[in-house]
């Protein structure tokens, strides 16, 4: 987050209260009127305060990854509950993605296990996930091979269509291979998307190389914990990533009001700020604005808020 902008101080949400009942509210209003959303899955680790945390963090081309929907649990627990964690995402993620929506989501080795690429297809939600290149893929009639073994040996990728994964044979519409021949291993990637190309599909997956949102950085958390007494239980930091998460809206969308005013742009690292970065910079510079500008700010931000009750709710809530 440059500039930097003090964001304001956030279970095991296995049930209400707590984050997880809240994103029935933030999760359509980030989505908005989208028709195509690209969503990673990533678990991040934050060893100082012993959390692990899988978040569901919609991406955009020009813009940080914004977090959608996340759980935390203690890292300690991780390994004897991660099927059930990754397990609740994905049926809350298809509870609230809209199904005029088409999401797409994305994620690397870590989730291409038999249990996860099989829950994936019976809640009908979209994917390109990685598996290890020495995954077993069945094909022609049941044909064995290691899933790097069916990428082309040019350097464009290819497509196996109607494979199945793994000693379980967990049928994929398509496994897409790229990479044979060059230095890093082969990109194996499987697939539910039966119409898209390869190069499509091996685009979606180059982007698990996008930086995680910078909300969900340990530095910037451990601000967030610091200033509000932390560290703090899995529940609590929960929501104090959804309370990060608002602000982190809320001066984006001071960034976008003070853009439409026209007001003076004011100086930032980069020549083109983001509109959140454009956001702090306007909050930092309220207390020395010419006045009328101030007030026209303020109103008109104010009225955004106003027009958009999710804010209303989600703070009355937190």
């Amino acid at each position: 987050m440059s500039p930097r902008c003090s964001l304001p101080p956030s279970t095991r949400p296995v049930a209400p209260p707590g984050a997880w009942s809240l994103f029935a509210s933030w999760v359509p209003y980030i989505l908005g009127q989208r028709s195509r959303a690209l969503l990673v899955l990533r678990w991040l680790r934050f060893p100082k305060e012993g959390h692990a945390t899988l978040v569901a963090s919609l991406l955009a081309k020009r813009s940080p990854p914004t977090p959608l929907l996340w759980r935390t649990v203690e890292d300690a627990e991780l390994p004897r509950v991660r099927a059930e964690v990754e397990d609740a995402v994905l049926v809350r993620l298809r509870e609230l993605v809209p199904p005029s929506l088409r999401a797409v989501l994305v994620a690397d080795e870590g989730f291409g296990t038999p249990h996860l690429l099989e829950r994936l297809g019976a809640l009908r939600l979209d994917y390109v996930v990685r598996v290890a290149p020495e995954t077993e893929a069945f094909h022609d009639g049941g044909v064995c091979r290691p899933a790097s073994a069916w990428a082309p040996a040019s350097m464009r990728p290819g497509r196996v269509r109607d494979v199945r994964l793994t000693a379980w044979r967990v049928p994929v519409v398509a496994l897409v291979c790229a990479g044979r021949g060059t230095p890093r291993a082969p990109w194996c990637l499987a697939t539910s998307l039966r119409t898209a190309s390869a190069k499509a599909v091996v685009d979606m997956a180059a982007r698990l190389e996008d930086p995680a949102p910078e909300l969900l950085s340990p530095p910037v958390l451990a601000r967030m914990a610091q200033d509000s007494g932390g560290p703090h239980p899995p529940g609590q930091h929960d929501r104090l990533l959804l309370l990060g998460a608002l602000a982190t809206e809320m001066l984006t969308l001071l960034g976008a009001v003070g853009q439409g005013l026209e007001l003076p742009r004011r100086k930032a690292a980069r020549s083109s700020p983001s509109l959140f970065q454009q956001g702090c910079l306007y909050y930092q510079a309220l207390p020395l604005m010419p006045g009328a500008q101030a007030h026209q700010l303020v109103a008109a931000f104010q009225q955004q808020l106003e027009d958009k009750p999710v804010f209303r709710t989600l703070l009355s809530a937190l």
